[in-house]
């Protein structure tokens, strides 16, 4: 070790005759300095961009998620409901139900998922700083809420009631659809766009948000049945505030 840096002053602070390597030197440790700043910040940046992603893209994911081990749906009872506010690590939890489905709007159509949330959606998943437009769904009324996306490609805007979102889903046990006559093998439900949201290019155009009632309306499910539990921990309130109150969270 001592040798290489005696051999390495010996060449950095040698005399005048040798100023090139001096002049050679010093380029390349610059170049190495530089270098190395500019990939640190250009690495920090992306790391900035990542978290600003993540952060909205967490919007649609709570602490802790309760998913069917075989099928698409399980059965949540009002036993079970009880049970599951009882426990005091759940600060507030949500009922969801979600299929993919087919939607309209004059002529124009598209794909995407149906996700019918309850009253206490929001409590788990705010909603208020994804809306870009108009206001979150009003309980038990045949209101939907699309992204940003989603509306630019069917030329929908929030409050028109110039025409309705035709929202379809294939009736279960039908089978092969009958191409001379589709319509009578699925189920369609007409929805007015209460809201428009905005998270990013991905999400902007999967979901359409509607009240439980008319998510389970739609798919003709039983009223036990859901497809997914969402619950917000307690050390990790949305709201901030780990008393539970008296009312259920579920």
């Amino acid at each position: 070790m001592k040798v290489s840096l005696y051999i390495a002053k010996r060449y950095l602070f040698c005399s005048s005759s040798s100023n090139a390597i001096n002049i050679i030197t010093a380029i390349a440790a610059t170049g190495v300095v530089v270098g190395s700043l500019v990939l640190f910040i250009v690495l920090s940046g992306f790391s900035g961009l990542k978290e600003y992603s993540l952060e909205y893209t967490n919007i649609f994911d709570s602490d802790l998620k309760v998913y069917p081990a075989t099928g698409k749906t399980i059965t949540f009872t009002e036993a079970q409901k009880k049970a599951l506010a009882a426990m005091p690590e759940v600060a507030a939890g949500s009922q969801v139900i979600e299929e993919r489905v087919f939607i309209q709007f004059k002529g124009k159509n598209d794909m995407a998922f149906i996700k019918g949330v309850d009253t206490k959606y929001d409590l788990v998943n705010p909603t208020d700083s994804i809306l870009l437009s108009s206001e979150w769904l009003t309980p038990n009324r045949n209101e939907v809420v699309i992204g940003y996306d989603t509306s630019h490609k069917l030329g929908l805007g929030a409050r028109d009631y110039s025409g309705l979102l035709e929202v379809f889903v294939p009736k279960p046990g039908m089978g092969q659809i009958d191409p001379l006559n589709p319509s009578k093998d699925f189920t369609k439900q007409k929805a007015v766009v209460s809201g428009i949201y905005f998270v990013n290019q991905e999400l902007n155009s999967k979901y359409v948000f509607s009240d439980l009632g008319f998510a389970r309306s739609l798919l003709s499910m039983d009223s036990t049945k859901i497809s997914a539990l969402r619950n917000q921990t307690c050390s990790k309130c949305v709201r901030k505030q780990c008393k539970r109150k008296n009312n259920s969270p579920i």
